[in-house]
C-alpha cells in the first residue's frame, strides 16, 4: 500500500466532521474547568481501583471473544483464542481508524482464516451488533427507574430505541426483498454494479439468517450481558478510584451515555466526545466538573491502554500487523 492510500481515510468528509465534533466537545468540556483542581483530582486517584478496572475490562473482552465465537459458529469454526484475538484486534483497529474499521478488519480476518465469504461474516457482525442494541435498550429501561434522565440524553435514548427497533424490524421483515430492491436501484444508476450489490447484500442477509436463529440469539444475549456487566463494573472501579459521591448505578449510566454517543461522528478514539459525554452523565449527580473531567480523562486513557496492549498481543498471536488489518 502506498503512503497516499494509507492516508486516504483522513481525507473523507466523515473524518473531518468527526475531528470538528471532537474539537467542539473539547472546547465545551474544558471551558468551565479550573486546571489546578483538575490536576489535583488526577493526583488523588487510587491506582488499586484502576488496576481492578483494567482487569475487569480485559474480562469483558474475553466475553466479547466468546460471544463472537458463538455467533459466527454456523458460518466459521474458530478456536476461543482466535475469536478473542479477532475481537481485540478489531477494537484496536476501531481505536486508530475511522468509520467502524474494526468490524471490517474482523470480517476480513475471519474470511481469510476460514475462507468464509466476507458478506456472510458481515451478516454475523450485524447479529452481534443486535445483541449490543438489545443490551443498551434494556440498560436504559432499567436505569430509567432510578435516574431522572436529562432532556437531551432522554431524547437520544428515545431516538436510539426507535432507530434500533426499526432497523431490526426492517431486516427481519424485508430481508428477502431488500437485496433485490437495492440491486435494482443501483442498477438503474450503474448497471454493472447492480448484480454485485444484490449478491453482496444477499450474502449478508444469508449470514444473518444462518447465525441469528432465536435459540442462538439467546446465547448471544447471554454473552452480551456478561460483557456489559464487566464493562459496568470496570466503570464502577474507576468511579471508586476518584471516590466520586455517586450511587453504584451511576457507573452503568455513564456507560449507557458513552455508548449512545458512539453514533456521533468523532475522531479516532472518540477524543473529546467521550469526555464530554462522561462529564454530562456525571452532572446528573452534580459532580464537580474538574473531578468529572479527571475521571473522564483517566477512564478513557485506561481503556485505550488496555485495548492497545491486548490488541497488539492479538496481532502478534495471529502474525498480523495493525497496518495490514487497517489497510
Amino acid at each position: 500500500m502506498t503512503a497516499q492510500a494509507a492516508r486516504a481515510p483522513i481525507n473523507t468528509p466523515r473524518m473531518w466532521i468527526g475531528i470538528a465534533v471532537s474539537v467542539l466537545c473539547i472546547v465545551l468540556v474544558s471551558r468551565r474547568v479550573n486546571w489546578t483542581s483538575f490536576v489535583s483530582a488526577l493526583a488523588s486517584v487510587s491506582p488499586a481501583w484502576l488496576g481492578g478496572a483494567a482487569v475487569l475490562t480485559a474480562a469483558g473482552y474475553v466475553c466479547a471473544g466468546m460471544r463472537w465465537r458463538q455467533v459466527i459458529e454456523p458460518e466459521a469454526v474458530l478456536t476461543p483464542r482466535e475469536a478473542y484475538d479477532f475481537v481485540v484486534i478489531s477494537n484496536l483497529a476501531t481505536l486508530v481508524a475511522p468509520s467502524r474499521a474494526g468490524d471490517l478488519a474482523k470480517a476480513a480476518l475471519v474470511s481469510q482464516r476460514t475462507s468464509t465469504p466476507i458478506s456472510r461474516v458481515l451478516g454475523a457482525i450485524v447479529v452481534e451488533r443486535f445483541g449490543d442494541v438489545v443490551m443498551l435498550i434494556l440498560l436504559a429501561a432499567a436505569l430509567s427507574i432510578a435516574v431522572r434522565f436529562p432532556p437531551l440524553i432522554q431524547a437520544g435514548v428515545m431516538a436510539f430505541v426507535a432507530a434500533g427497533v426499526a432497523t431490526i424490524a426492517a431486516i427481519v421483515l424485508a430481508a428477502d426483498r431488500l437485496p433485490a430492491i437495492a440491486g435494482r436501484v443501483v442498477g438503474w444508476i450503474a448497471p454493472s454494479w447492480g448484480s454485485r450489490i444484490r449478491d453482496f447484500l444477499a450474502g449478508i442477509f444469508s449470514g444473518i439468517r444462518s447465525v441469528g436463529g432465536f435459540h442462538r440469539f439467546l446465547g448471544t444475549l447471554a454473552w452480551s450481558f456478561a460483557g456489559w456487566a464487566f464493562a459496568g463494573l470496570a466503570m464502577w472501579c474507576t468511579i471508586r478510584a476518584f471516590a466520586l459521591p455517586v450511587p453504584w448505578y451511576a457507573a452503568f449510566f455513564v456507560l449507557l451515555v458513552i455508548n449512545l454517543g458512539g453514533v456521533i461522528p468523532a475522531s479516532p478514539g472518540s477524543i473529546g466526545v467521550y469526555h464530554y459525554l462522561a462529564v454530562s452523565a456525571l452532572a446528573v449527580w452534580m459532580v464537580d466538573a474538574n473531578v468529572a473531567l479527571g475521571f473522564a480523562v483517566v477512564a478513557h486513557a485506561a481503556g485505550i491502554v488496555v485495548i492497545t496492549v491486548l490488541g497488539l498481543a492479538g496481532l502478534a498471536s495471529q502474525h498480523q500487523s495493525l497496518f495490514r488489518v487497517t489497510a
